[in-house]
């Protein structure tokens, strides 16, 4: 009897391991109100970009890798990061970069989560492209957590698409329609490169 005691226990331990969502065990899981929440920081963030609120947003220590980024900031420069490094390493070069981009046209699209981490399909309106990308910030636990800042933001992973970015800056001004092409109808109508 004792064997099909512990037996049974170890079954149901081992049910609720392997049942665990992502996340769990790790101290915390992200409800929907506390992903929003997030969710909602990221476009301030982004849409009404100050230092004060990066810094009650991120960890000290936020990683965001975006080749997206790395790929506009090499533009020009004798000496490229490569693609897949990390593009900026803390708050400090992520408040510098962000500040001198300032306010951005950002809406989020479609928002996803797990236990740790906030999924975001997000839209910048911008002319004469709107540039589209998917990124997912990664949460940690905020000592100071409050109903708008449940979580803290350690880490970006984030793709966009840097040729309508790269556009819209006036860095590349395209070649034209190829032959055949010239009264195709995009989003904003027909479009000259």
């Amino acid at each position: 009897m004792r064997s099909f005691t512990l037996l049974t226990t170890a079954l149901v331990v081992a049910s609720n391991v392997f049942a665990a969502p992502s996340g769990a065990g790790q101290g915390y899981c992200l409800c929907e109100k506390e992903a929003m929440a997030v969710a909602d920081n990221v476009q301030h963030f982004f849409s009404n970009y100050s230092d004060e609120f990066a810094r009650k947003v991120f960890t000290k220590n936020i990683q965001d890798q975006t080749d997206s980024v790395q790929f506009l900031m090499n533009n020009g420069t004798t000496c490229p990061a490569p693609l897949g490094s990390t593009t900026f390493a803390n708050r400090k070069n992520l408040i510098k970069a962000q500040g001198a981009m300032g306010s951005l046209p950002w809406e989020n699209e479609n928002v996803f989560w797990d236990c740790k981490n906030v999924f975001i399909r997000w839209i910048s309106k911008q002319d004469p492209f709107p540039v589209q990308g998917i990124a997912i910030f990664r949460t940690a636990p905020n000592p100071n957590a409050t109903p708008e800042i449940p979580y803290l933001i350690d880490h970006i992973f984030s793709e966009f698409n840097s040729g309508a970015w790269l556009v819209n800056l006036g860095f590349y001004q395209g070649v034209g329609f190829a032959p055949g092409c010239e009264g195709v109808v995009g989003p904003k109508g027909n479009q000259t490169l």
